[in-house]
Order: structure tokens, then C-alpha cells, then sequence
């Protein structure tokens, strides 16, 4: 097994614990945010799946990285929504506006450069996204300080991967370390927020 199936391995298992995190919070809440949040780890955990068990399928998993970024960044609009007064909230279907966008993926899916361009835009955007948002909330109710933690991590991974000169296979380990433990810091903060014990 080569180094990139253990961080697959690895990756499952923070995804495992993310979502033990996480479940619980939605099904209390039954907050669009959280539930959208966790369908995008379990999406990313099909693609760690699916790396483990066929490694060669990068159709399969690049599908299933933009539907999970498809579902973080549907996951910020909730919160967006939700962080708004009630007579000033948009439409809750607006939040499912990104949606749209897995109708014309098929037509770029086997282009690596298109798809490279919209994983790149997309990741990039949900990670300004939520920093602007977790800062916004955390200097409202300082509350969010552990989740800017693991969007800083994220920002970092999205860095080494997308402008470090270093081949591919050490650009994707480095960065698949600094998701997880984004990740792991991310769920962590959100249960301590909702104060879940």
C-alpha cells in the first residue's frame, strides 16, 4: 500500500470522527448549515473510499470533490442565511442555488484543466467565504475561533496544492494532512460552540 492509501485510511477515520461530532448537533438543530455541512464530509469520504479502493478512478473522485465542494458552499449560504434577522433573509431555495452547477460538470469532467480551474475557484471561494463569516460571528459572539483555526488550515492545504513547485504525490499528501486536521479542528469547534458534551 503506497503512503496515499494510509492517508486515505487516515482520512475515513477523521471523517468518522467528524461526522460522530457532528450527527448529533444536526438531528438537535435541524439547522440546513450543519446538515449540508455533514452530507459534504461524507461526500469527501467517498472519495478517500474510493481512492483506497480503486486509485486510478480520478473521474469518480473528482466527482466526488466538487459535489462535496458543491455541498460546502451550499453550506455557507445557509449560514449566511440563518445569520441575517428573519425579514431580511433570502429565499431558503437560493441556499441550493450551487446545485446548478453538477447539471454542467459532465460536460468538463474528463477536461483537467476546466475541472482543475472550477475545483481551484470553488475551494478557494468557500474558504473566503467562511472566513469572512467565521470572523464576522466570532467578533459578534467570539464563538468562532476554533473554526477560523481550521479554515485557516484549509487555506493552507489549498496553498501548498495549488502553488508550491513540489511534485504531485507530496503537494497531495501535505495538503490531505492539513484538510483533516482542518477538518478535525472545524468539528470540534462547532460542537464546542453548540455545546454539545
Amino acid at each position: 500500500m503506497s503512503i496515499l492509501s494510509w492517508v486515505s485510511v487516515l482520512s475515513l477515520l477523521a471523517i468518522l470522527y467528524s461526522l460522530f461530532l457532528l450527527i448529533p448537533i444536526s438531528k438537535r438543530n435541524r439547522s440546513a448549515y450543519l446538515i449540508l455541512l455533514s452530507l459534504a464530509i461524507v461526500l469527501y469520504g467517498g472519495s478517500s473510499l474510493t481512492y483506497l479502493i480503486r486509485p486510478n478512478s480520478s473521474v469518480v473522485i473528482r466527482w466526488f470533490n466538487f459535489t462535496s465542494l458543491v455541498f460546502i458552499i451550499s453550506s455557507l449560504f445557509a449560514m449566511i442565511r440563518d445569520s441575517k434577522p428573519i425579514f431580511a433573509r433570502f429565499p431558503s431555495y437560493l441556499i441550493y442555488l450551487p446545485f446548478v452547477t453538477l447539471l454542467f460538470f459532465p460536460l468538463v469532467v474528463d477536461q483537467t484543466v476546466i475541472t482543475n480551474l472550477l475545483l481551484g475557484t470553488f475551494q478557494a471561494g468557500s474558504i473566503l467565504v467562511a472566513v469572512m463569516m467565521y470572523s464576522i460571528n466570532h467578533i459578534k459572539n467570539g464563538k468562532n475561533l476554533i473554526q477560523l483555526i481550521g479554515v485557516g488550515l484549509f487555506f493552507g492545504a489549498l496553498i501548498i496544492f495549488w502553488f508550491t513547485p513540489l511534485n504531485l504525490e507530496n503537494k497531495t499528501l501535505i495538503s490531505e494532512l492539513l484538510v483533516l486536521t482542518g477538518l478535525l479542528i472545524l468539528s470540534v469547534g462547532i460542537r464546542k460552540k453548540y455545546q454539545i458534551k
